[in-house]
């Protein structure tokens, strides 16, 4: 699977985190957790596909076993690769906003699972005419990650995969 068919699979996910009505049902939680497995292994997926380009033999596509072989075999392009995804791969890991939602992808796959921490209701009031206003509280509100208590989950999300997004199409453009 390449790097932008794990992009269309996060895709996805996030699409159907976004249609859950109640951000407190059991499977709000679960679309995270899809979303995080799938984004989180969209750099996996790049490293996979440059492995494979650069003709790099790799039992387990993992960073240190790509810089590991791209050194023993002096192979210049993938060096040159590797050291660009690093400090990319770091970019995105130090952004505040989301950078965060990596580590959760580990603790959520290997120790217990995650999911919001805050939870903020919706509400609106409607006034027809001269009838009193209705309060309406809409069921779907918002859920915020400790985190990040300044974006809601869907939008943190979003923001995570767009920066992956634009990752994987500036590798495509830097490295053909």
């Amino acid at each position: 699977m390449t790097a932008d068919e794990k992009i269309a699979e996060a895709e996805y996910n996030l699409t159907k985190l976004k249609h859950i009505i109640s951000t407190k049902a059991p499977e709000f939680k679960f679309e995270i957790s899809n979303f995080l497995s799938s984004a989180n292994s969209i750099l996996s997926h790049l490293l996979e596909e440059y492995g494979t380009k650069y003709g790099l033999v790799l039992p387990k596509i993992k960073y240190l076993s790509f810089v590991k072989e791209a050194n023993r075999t002096k192979n210049a392009q993938a060096i040159n690769f590797i050291d660009w995804e690093n400090i990319e791969y770091k970019r995105i890991k130090n952004d505040q906003r989301f950078g965060f939602l990596i580590d959760k992808r580990n603790i959520n796959i290997h120790h217990s699972s995650v999911g919001p921490t805050a939870f903020r209701a919706i509400s609106k009031t409607f006034k027809a005419g001269n009838s009193q206003p209705i309060d309406l509280n809409l069921s779907k509100g918002l859920a915020y990650f400790s985190e990040n208590q300044q974006q809601d989950v869907r939008t943190v999300c979003y923001l995570f995969l767009n920066s992956l997004r634009k990752m994987i199409q500036e590798a495509h453009s830097r490295f053909p």
